[in-house]
């Protein structure tokens, strides 16, 4: 597998235990330093963060509007990068965020949160 950052593996480390604060604070400090291609996946994936820690505190309106802007963010990726199935990835929170941009929102259920594992393709 390509060698990454240990910056992005640390916060997926952090995004698969359910600690989405922390993730998001680590792909912060990456995003903030990097000035290439990877930019905008790299926030996609701190809003992906946050709108999971707004969602699970139960603050809708939040989740609803980083949700938004992590999908056009990633958007730009598909359908892989940097070993993310991004589609996938996508796709997964589309599903387990579902109950929390209803109208009205309810939970999310935590089985239903996605994890990050990273494939050998970019």
């Amino acid at each position: 597998m390509t060698a990454f950052d240990p910056r992005y593996l640390k916060a997926i480390d952090h995004f698969n235990r359910g600690e989405y604060f922390e993730a998001h604070e680590v792909w912060e400090d990456y995003w903030v330093e990097t000035m290439d291609e990877r930019k905008c996946f790299l926030h996609g994936l701190v809003q992906a963060a946050v709108t999971l820690h707004h969602a699970k505190r139960g603050n809708y309106g939040g989740a609803r509007s980083l949700y938004e802007r992590m999908k056009n963010n990633l958007h730009l990726y598909r359908p892989s990068y940097m070993a993310l199935d991004v589609d996938r990835f996508l796709a997964r929170m589309a599903a387990c965020l579902a109950p929390a941009l209803a109208d009205p929102p309810s939970p999310v259920d935590s089985k239903t949160i996605p994890t990050i594992a990273l494939t050998e393709s970019t």
